[in-house]
């Protein structure tokens, strides 16, 4: 329960330029690019591509996308799930 507490997070990035508050919250941000990937796979089915040649799969790809945009605008904001478990992203 004590690990719970912390986030670890390892970066190549020099300290002086990127502070750790800053780190924690260029990673937050991409949690959520992760999560609404996972949404619209979801969403729109793009486990699998039905269609083998290129401009087919684009076509479809894009009208899969528009649909699962459409449906997250219909169904409103979806809330926040930082990894830290807090609400609020920068602390």
């Amino acid at each position: 329960l004590e690990a719970a507490k912390y986030i670890l997070l390892l970066t190549s990035l020099p300290a002086a330029t990127f502070p750790p508050a800053d780190i924690l919250a260029l990673y937050r941000f991409r949690w959520q690019i992760e999560l609404a990937f996972k949404r619209f796979k979801s969403l729109a089915g793009l486990d699998s591509l039905p269609a083998k040649k290129p401009e087919l799969a684009r076509a479809w790809l894009y009208a899969r996308l528009i649909v699962a945009i459409i449906a997250e605008q219909i169904a409103g904001q979806v809330p926040d799930s930082p990894p830290s478990g807090c609400g609020n992203p920068t602390g």
